[in-house]
């Protein structure tokens, strides 16, 4: 006779092992996690770099959705699946990093520059000179 205490399931099932899936620009990758949905997110990327040679943070991040939306922050590294609300064959995307709206605006400005054109879109003195022609004698 086995006894099983109540609530016993919820428990187990956090431990029973969870498969992601994982959309990559290279196809489909699934992700083992035997520590299931206890896993933390820190070792689901260090799973992904042992499993799969891909390490998160720099340029790429996980995210929820295709094209980098509700990333999953690799500052949450210490929370597990279940407080991230992810669940035995959920899919994830692989996408590279979303610059923040500082940094992309940067090098915008940065380029008008180079081209020869002020922030209003003109011409700046050199841009114009470099064009210009020698006065006639």
């Amino acid at each position: 006779v086995a006894l099983r205490l109540r609530g016993g399931e919820e428990a187990e099932a956090e431990l029973e092992p969870v498969v992601l899936r994982i959309r990559t620009p290279q196809g489909l990758k699934r992700l083992r996690l035997s520590a299931g949905r206890s896993c933390t997110l820190g070792q689901l990327a260090d799973e992904l770099a042992a499993q799969h040679k891909i390490s998160l943070g720099g340029s790429l991040v996980l995210s929820r959705r295709a094209a980098g939306a509700e990333p999953l922050s690799l500052d949450d590294r210490h929370k597990t699946l279940l407080q991230l609300g992810l669940e035995h064959g959920d899919f994830l995307h692989l996408c590279a990093a979303q610059p923040s709206p500082a940094m992309r605006s940067a090098p915008a400005e940065g380029a008008a520059a180079s081209a020869g054109e002020g922030a209003d879109g003109a011409d700046t003195p050199a841009a114009s000179s470099a064009t210009a022609r020698p006065a006639a004698v």
